[in-house]
């Protein structure tokens, strides 16, 4: 308001005030992305600055979110149905601005990994075989890493662990890891025993006008004599123990893997098996 004054007297006049400035929209913090599992709360915001009143729109995957118009959003219980691609608009009198785009990625509830049946230790004898195998229930997939004294035994990944033709270096406390997504569990111990197997001595088939001599020692340390009852005398070569002349006839006895016999065809049906045993450079009849 203000006053002027001409030859018709005072005159007074209104301006109006300046209309005030706007402020444009700027989103300050952008929503980021969320990654959760079915069931799982999930939530966005936003920060925005300008003139008030500000104005506020989510849309997923290009579609308004009815009643979604908070510089929030939230998801008390999150679906499978609900991922997808999210953004939100602020407006006010001077226009709008959309936020970056973000993600929801909601992934399928796992159960939690137990295990039902434990592997369970196994007492083996050399050479014999035995399985080891654990049951698991939880979310698949379901992966395994059998261990031997805490050490990842190599290939050893299924549900069963093969131990076959075992030796002595078999033994010792195992047990196996199972995984899934949502993480693993340990099984018990299972304790494996391996023992010596006890081979029994062989036995020397007998030979006519003989007995069958039992062998207590290794085989592949003897020598066979085949004694000419009709001489007395008794021959063998160290060179090569285990196979004796006498006369044209010969006796054997074939080393570990083939097991004692006597040739066939032996006729000296007086004859008599004696074994002996090398002790460094001597032979040592059995028994003495």
């Amino acid at each position: 308001m203000f006053f002027t004054q001409n030859r018709f007297g005072p005159r007074i006049y209104e301006l109006d005030a300046f209309p005030p400035t706007i402020e444009a929209v700027e989103i300050l913090l952008q929503p980021e992305d969320v990654a959760v599992t079915a069931g799982q709360p999930a939530s966005f915001s936003v920060l925005a600055t300008g003139s008030e009143p500000l104005a506020y729109q989510w849309s997923r995957n290009g579609v308004d979110l009815v009643g979604e118009t908070g510089p929030g959003l939230s998801l008390l219980s999150a679906e499978l149905s609900a991922g997808g691609q999210y953004l939100v608009t602020v407006s006010n009198a001077a226009g709008s601005v959309s936020s970056e785009v973000v993600n929801l990625n909601v992934s399928p509830a796992v159960d939690p990994l137990a295990i039902v049946v434990h592997p369970r230790g196994v007492v083996l004898n050399a050479g014999e075989s035995a399985a080891l195998f654990v049951v698991a229930g939880g979310g698949e997939p379901l992966s395994y890493q059998w261990r031997k004294d805490g050490d990842a035994i190599l290939s050893a990944t299924d549900d069963q662990l093969l131990l076959q033709a075992v030796g002595l270096d078999d033994a010792g406390d195992y047990d196996v890891v199972v995984s899934n997504p949502v993480g693993q569990v340990i099984s018990e111990v299972a304790s494996v025993v391996v023992t010596p197997t006890s081979v029994p001595p062989p036995v020397v088939p007998p030979v006519p006008g003989g007995d069958p001599i039992e062998v207590g020692f290794d085989l592949g340390s003897m020598g066979v004599v085949f004694n000419d009852a009709r001489s007395n005398q008794s021959s063998f070569n160290p060179e090569r123990p285990g196979r004796v002349a006498v006369d044209v006839e010969w006796a054997f006895i074939g080393d570990t893997t083939g097991g004692p016999r006597i040739c066939d065809g032996c006729s000296n049906g007086r004859g008599q098996v004696i074994i002996f045993r090398r002790t460094g450079n001597e032979w040592v009849q059995n028994g003495e």
